[in-house]
């Protein structure tokens, strides 16, 4: 099959011809049907600071929010079959360290990550295992499925951010995960969601979510989050999603007293503020 592996440290990767892998026991393989690109794999695609110290054992098969259908079962594996539509859930719990074992598996101490850890899907087929891979509704499609990845990075950011009704919400960086959280802080009852990206096409998007937009190449964008917030002094949320480093310039600024600053980008290089 067809592979887009990163073989060593530094820029690029290689696509190569390797065998199809055989699932374990307690794996199964997936014919992949959908695959995104996470920043993530664009960070180790230019094998920058945020990520060259990651454990990586090379080769590495990148690619990590992905679904597909099972083509192969382990021995070992129950309520799955050949012909399932699945998706799958990057992290990889041990199930046995002291966080697996009081419920916190999602803060497993020796956690595998599809894509940086364990083979990815930027390849024709993958392998799992079983306890990551869930399946999809009939209603839901493949490219769907590849998003439910990014789409709980969102939820989880939007959880943590304890929304309340009525509350203004800042977004910067409206990428895949950023129009994810704008919909759900709306759901979750925010009363305004602001937007904010240098990308046109991103933020049209975003207003078509009746997010209010700014781009901080045109917009100052302290001033107008200050004056939508009115005596709140500024949001009351806010979730930084787009990881870049200028936004780390005013970020603090937009926040009230007492606001709530919620962070999911992933910066590429240490950011100090005098």
């Amino acid at each position: 099959m067809k592979a887009l592996v990163k073989t060593q440290p530094g820029s690029g990767v290689t696509l190569l011809d390797i065998d199809v892998p055989r699932p374990k026991k307690e794996e199964v393989l997936i014919k992949v049907k959908s695959v995104a690109i996470c920043g993530t794999d664009i960070h180790f695609y230019h094998w920058d600071p945020a990520v060259a110290n990651f454990p990586i054992r090379f080769p590495l098969i990148l690619g990590h929010e992905y679904a597909g259908e099972i083509v192969e079962v382990g021995e070992n594996v129950e309520g799955l079959s050949v012909g399932d539509r699945v998706a799958v859930e990057t992290h990889i719990p041990c199930g046995k360290c002291y966080q697996c074992s009081i419920g916190n598996r999602h803060n497993c101490q020796k956690m595998d990550v599809v894509g940086i850890t364990y083979p990815g899907a930027f390849a024709e087929y993958a392998t799992v295992p079983a306890k990551v891979v869930f399946k999809l509704p009939m209603e839901v499609s493949y490219e769907e499925g590849s998003l439910f990845e990014p789409a709980g990075a969102a939820m989880r950011g939007v959880d943590e951010a304890k929304i309340s009704q009525g509350d203004l919400v800042v977004i910067l960086g409206c990428g895949p995960i950023g129009l994810a959280a704008i919909q759900m802080a709306q759901i979750a009852g925010s009363a305004q969601v602001i937007a904010i990206d240098i990308n046109d096409f991103r933020l049209e998007i975003a207003r078509q979510f009746r997010a209010l937009i700014l781009n901080p190449l045109r917009d100052d964008v302290v001033q107008r989050v200050m004056q939508i917030a009115g005596r709140k002094g500024g949001a009351d949320i806010v979730l930084e999603i787009s990881g870049a480093p200028a936004a780390f310039d005013y970020l603090f600024d937009l926040i009230r007293l007492e606001g709530k600053l919620v962070t999911i980008g992933l910066l590429s290089d240490p950011q100090v503020r005098q």
